[in-house]
């Protein structure tokens, strides 16, 4: 029996994926991609990113903590 593969494993990520890894919705998800929010890719009708991209919309939405210095 094969393990399942983890996000970061996987070469592109589908807005199904991306939904689990930041805690939103399918929708939400594909919302994001489509916007150019969250920079993805078409291949033929499905749209991905990469973990990579991911990753760094993620670091580059993260709120500051009060007192954090920016």
């Amino acid at each position: 029996m094969s393990k399942p593969i983890d996000a970061d494993d996987r070469p592109t990520l589908s807005p199904l994926h991306v939904a689990e890894q930041i805690g939103v919705g399918e929708t939400t998800a594909l919302n994001l991609m489509r916007s150019g929010k969250l920079p993805a890719f078409r291949i033929g009708r499905f749209w991905r990113t990469s973990p990579r991209l991911l990753r760094e919309y993620i670091a580059a939405s993260a709120v500051p903590r009060p007192g954090d210095v920016g």
